[in-house]
């Protein structure tokens, strides 16, 4: 049995130095034997040593007495809190020094982690570590702004304890012993796997800016079980990785302090001394065993020097088969075929049947028929991309298709014996930006739709919501009337549909990482002009919208009237536009005895309450 020693380091307490040797000698039935931490001598086999050390006494010490076959416990203290978190020693000394005792439940520690050949406390940083820092997030949100402009993945080769090769890019790699690793991200590194002998790497290599903001997220908002590695983050459990980067030296973090190097070689070594700390998961096995889990970041020569040549996007690019089948399938939606053709003229044939019936079950169906979604959806992407050819075919294939709805419908009215609106045409002659919001919202679910297979059903939902054709069929019938405010109405609502689609579809595109900031933010300067050539008009007789507003808000508190000692009800039973006049019907439950004067005096109260500038039509009821 070796020998009992305490070794102190240079500004430890005198409380805390009587209170050690105390509990060491409760444990263990002898005081040990004090020795300064600086102080240099040799250890015989056996002996136990317990160290009062800070965080930088420890690390200069562990590597020298960790050559001795000795027991080392580490000794809690307020100036060593990364031995405290690294090796879960316990809160007070007495507890700590219980470890030493026979038969104690531990977990002992038989490898030093080193990088380039020196010892690591915590974990190795390779990247600018500012990422990690758990700052407020807000702040962390404005020192990523600050930092938009210079934001790239570094190219990186990894070399493993087996010779494996890793040619990839990353952001940030922290590396620490794998115990230390899986017990602070488990999210990633599942602690089933923990062998309590290797390091392991952590990988960060979002691909977007949304991307590095999901994943700092998720560092301090953890999913308490262990899921699928995200995208932008893989995992290499080895005995020794070499870390190269083909841009020269790269900034290093041990321990927090910051260098610059040309390589690093972390790995953990097997030591003869035995680190006591307490128990903790380990599931043996092969030492020698690698884990490699790299399928979410980029690892193909293209795809690296793709990300290490720019800045990182704002939204994840869209990988490149995801490109052939959405373009594939907007190059489909561009094209004029017979079938297209045939479906747009019976669609139309249908709406306008169904506008002049007055039947909202037949036009829904010649929403759903109706193919013009395709083409717009297509033009959004060519004009986001600068698609020459797609713009051309689907602006064509628009061209022709409104104007062959126009004159299909301003036929059919020309020939039908009928002159006069119906409710389901005037819905379409008075658009307001409520009718430009719901495009909006549907251009995003149908460019969704058309990137996402599996959501494609959807979109004769979206097809109802947004309703093409209608608003064509109303202003083809217009020209067929010859009466010009029809159509003027009827085809402002279908361009405040296009135009809302056409943008936000585009929006959605690049959010989905279809296109480039360089090429959308040309694009979105284009859109949104567009948008607010038809939204101007729009406001205009939205206008009209909020003063019918008014009016029910002014007869909520108009329902009754006091007048020369008779209660007088009152009932709004509707409220309609004729050409730019407002017009409210109101029926008047009077009693009996109220002559022409007490009713036109009722007239003046109403229109007083409701607004001189709205007509009035009343209805007078008598009460018996």
């Amino acid at each position: 049995m070796g020998k009992v020693y305490l070794l102190l380091g240079e500004k430890v307490p005198e409380e805390l130095h009587g209170e050690a040797i105390d509990a060491i000698r409760d444990a263990l039935g002898s005081a040990p034997e004090t020795i300064a931490a600086a102080k240099e001598r040799s250890w015989n086999e056996g002996d136990r040593l317990f160290l009062l050390l800070s965080d930088a006494e420890f690390q200069a010490t562990i590597e020298k007495i960790a050559r001795a076959s000795v027991t080392i416990i580490p000794l809690p203290w307020k100036e060593n809190p990364r031995v405290r978190k690294d090796y879960l020693l316990p809160a007070t000394v007495a507890e700590a020094v219980a470890l030493a005792q026979d038969g104690a439940e531990t977990t002992p520690w038989r490898q030093l982690t080193l990088c380039n050949g020196r010892v690591v406390l915590g974990e190795v940083t390779i990247g600018e570590a500012e990422w990690l820092r758990r700052l407020p997030f807000l702040s962390w949100l404005l020192f990523l702004f600050r930092n938009l402009l210079r934001l790239r993945l570094r190219p990186y080769s990894i070399e493993t304890a087996k010779g494996r090769q890793i040619e990839t890019a990353a952001l940030i790699i922290p590396i620490a012993h794998e115990r230390i690793r899986t017990r602070h991200r488990p999210r990633y590194l599942d602690p089933a796997d923990n062998q309590c002998s290797r390091i392991a790497a952590i990988l960060y290599a979002p691909l977007s800016i949304l991307s590095i903001v999901r994943l700092r997220f998720a560092l301090y908002h953890p999913v308490p079980t262990v899921v699928s590695l995200p995208l932008g983050v893989g995992t290499v459990k080895s005995r020794r990785l070499t870390v190269r980067s083909a841009l020269g030296p790269f900034p290093l973090f041990r321990d927090e302090k910051r260098e610059y190097v040309g390589q690093a070689i972390v790995e953990t070594v097997e030591i003869p001394a035995t680190i006591l700390a307490p128990p903790e998961e380990c599931t043996g096995g092969d030492p020698e065993k690698e884990s490699l889990r790299l399928q979410k970041i980029p690892t193909d020569k293209e795809v690296v020097n793709f990300y290490v040549k720019r800045t990182l996007p704002l939204v994840p690019i869209a990988p490149e088969s995801l490109f052939a089948d959405l373009f594939s399938t907007l190059r489909e939606g561009a094209r004029l075929s017979r079938s297209y053709l045939l479906l747009l003229i019976v669609s139309v044939l249908m709406a306008t049947t169904g506008l002049f019936q007055n039947s909202s079950p037949t036009i829904i169906g010649a929403m759903i028929l109706a193919p013009l979604m395709a083409p717009i959806i297509s033009l959004s992407m060519g004009v986001m991309r600068f698609d020459g050819t797609l713009i051309r075919r689907s602006g064509s294939t628009l061209l022709l298709s409104v104007t062959l709805a126009l004159g299909t419908a301003a036929l059919l009215a020309w020939a039908l014996p009928f002159d006069h609106l119906t409710e389901q045409m005037s819905m379409r002659t008075h658009p307001t930006l409520l009718d430009l919001a719901v495009a909006i919202l549907s251009g995003v679910a149908a460019a969704y739709g058309t990137a996402n297979t599996k959501v494609g059903q959807s979109l004769a939902g979206v097809a109802i919501a947004v309703a093409l054709v209608p608003p064509l069929s109303v202003a083809g019938i217009g020209l067929g009337w010859g009466d010009f405010g029809v159509f003027e109405g009827a085809f402002l609502l279908f361009l405040a549909n296009f135009a809302g689609i056409v943008t936000a579809a585009g929006v959605t595109f690049y959010l989905l990482g279809f296109t480039s900031w360089r090429y959308a933010s040309s694009a979105f300067i284009i859109k949104l002009l567009l948008l607010l050539a038809i939204a101007f008009p729009l406001w205009l007789s939205t206008r009209t919208l909020l003063r019918e507003e008014r009016i029910h808000r002014a007869f909520d508190t108009l329902k009754q009237i006091d007048f020369a000692g008779n209660r007088v009800q009152l009932s709004l039973k509707r409220i309609y536009r004729v050409g730019d006049e407002l017009y409210a019907e109101i029926t008047v439950l009077l009693p009996r005895n109220f002559d022409r004067n007490g009713r036109y005096n009722i007239a003046e109260i109403i229109r007083k309450r409701i607004g001189k500038e709205t007509r009035l039509v009343l209805s007078y009821q008598y009460l018996y």
